[in-house]
């Protein structure tokens, strides 16, 4: 990999088929995800070079992207995780406006350019000389992150991921009954943060993740094969909480209506 191109604040933007990008900025790259190559993005790389598991993508989704900038970018002081439709929304002066979560932008070039300023860049180093990471404003649910999960996906997936909590973070096993009670979740698998906070999460992540693939292989369904994916988003927000992280959440620009 040319690490040389990559800037002291790198922004990743998973895609895994032909979709807009932003306009080339040199802190902006594509991270081709389950081996895929933007044929006409200046700045992009894939995720199958390397230490990998770009073939497991139909299962892990933008977390084997994730998976390579853990395992593969080295020279970067902070990174954020965006994704081809969703991108953070980084303005303090707009702070009111974007109140809401989410709000959908049409993917035009001038849309591009307001979303990936660099005076927005500037805020999110501005962020993080007082908070450890940027997250995505948190989306109330309703019912408990457990109740929400089982009545989304399978229940012995989430039996199998509150068993591995167990067996891998002994020292969490009393916060586990905390899914029971919490009503929200931080989504979407994104983030801005520091490269050495960044690196313990997915330390801690995939081998979870790969300890309960091996104890049940992942089904077939082409939506509910995605276990990883839905799972690392309950564990991000688990993180937070056990790990007494100092976060601060944003709001998403959404880019494609099928995302909102």
């Amino acid at each position: 990999m040319a690490e040389h191109h990559l800037k002291p604040v790198s922004f990743f933007v998973a895609v895994h088929k032909d979709a807009p990008l932003p306009p080339p900025r040199e802190n902006y790259f594509a991270l081709g995800l389950g081996g895929y190559r933007s044929p006409t993005y200046p700045y992009a790389f894939s995720d199958d070079t390397g230490d990998s598991i770009s073939p497991r993508n139909k299962h892990y989704s933008e977390l084997t992207g994730w998976y390579w900038i853990w395992k593969n970018v080295t020279d970067v002081d902070i990174l954020g995780l965006c994704h081809y439709r969703r991108y953070f929304l980084l303005d303090n002066k707009q702070f009111l406006f974007f109140r809401r979560r989410k709000r959908y932008f049409q993917p035009t070039p001038d849309y591009f350019n307001y979303i990936t300023a660099q005076e927005h860049t500037a805020f999110a180093e501005t962020l993080l000389s007082n908070h450890d990471v940027i997250v995505p404003q948190r989306v109330q649910l309703g019912v408990s992150l457990s109740a929400h999960y089982a009545a989304c996906h399978a229940q012995e997936d989430w039996d199998l991921f509150t068993e591995g909590l167990r067996a891998l973070f002994p020292q969490y096993t009393s916060e586990v009954k905390w899914f029971d009670k919490t009503h929200y979740i931080h989504p979407y698998n994104m983030m801005i943060a520091r490269k050495d906070f960044f690196d313990g999460y997915m330390s801690s992540l995939f081998p979870l993740l790969f300890w309960i693939e091996k104890k049940n292989p992942f089904r077939t369904d082409p939506y509910q094969c995605r276990v990883p994916a839905f799972l690392a988003e309950r564990f991000f927000t688990f993180y937070l909480h056990v790990g007494s992280v100092r976060y601060v959440e944003q709001p998403i620009a959404i880019l494609e209506p099928s995302a909102f």
